[in-house]
């Protein structure tokens, strides 16, 4: 974690992060952990979350989501929200790099989750919000003040502009990624591998 060299070794990592998701219509609860940890907590109070609550698609097609190969960068980057983002301080590697695709995948799941998420206040107060096969996204709050957020889009955003931004080799499959972009209201995400 780099938010400036300093920062990134002194950051405060909280264990978990707060999400709120909605169990059954009109009954919201705070769940803990990463996306895949919330929703493996939904379904332990409702067997029938996936089902009563389907995963938002957003804008993009169900063939594109299902066929992540084929996707087309820059298509996909159109979507994003950049100009909540400082595009001239997004920092590229830093961290080992992990498969570019793993990354999108990530990004993906987080685009299309249901929910708030909820950050307290930092300085550095991070944790990893979605990780699997040893790519993960990180969101940190660097305001002195919490943060909700309207949906995992904003966070799915930022690791959208990392994705496009650090790639390592631009053509071809088995692309690498890592890096950090930086939201105006003081928070980031991060794209890099962990244990998961």
């Amino acid at each position: 974690m780099k938010f400036s060299t300093v920062l990134g070794f002194l950051a405060i990592l909280h264990p978990l992060s707060e999400w709120e998701i909605e169990v059954f219509p009109n009954t919201t609860i705070l769940v803990r952990g990463t996306i895949e940890e919330a929703r493996r907590q939904a379904l332990e109070i409702n067997p029938n979350w996936d089902e009563d609550f389907p995963e938002e698609v957003d804008d993009l097609e169900v063939d594109e989501l299902d066929e992540l190969d084929k996707l087309d960068v820059s298509r996909f980057s159109k979507r994003v929200d950049r100009a909540s983002f400082d595009t001239k301080k997004v920092e590229c590697g830093g961290w080992k790099r992990v498969n570019w695709m793993q990354a999108q995948t990530q990004m993906i799941y987080l685009r299309k989750a249901g929910g708030r998420p909820h950050r307290g206040a930092g300085p550095g107060n991070c944790e990893r919000v979605s990780c699997a096969y040893g790519a993960a996204i990180w969101w940190c709050n660097n305001a002195n003040k919490p943060v909700v957020l309207n949906n995992f889009k904003q966070i799915a955003d930022g690791a959208m502009v990392v994705l496009t931004s650090c790639m390592t080799d631009k053509f071809g499959s088995g692309n690498l990624v890592s890096g950090r972009a930086y939201h105006k209201d003081r928070w980031w995400v991060t794209v890099r591998d962990a244990d998961c």
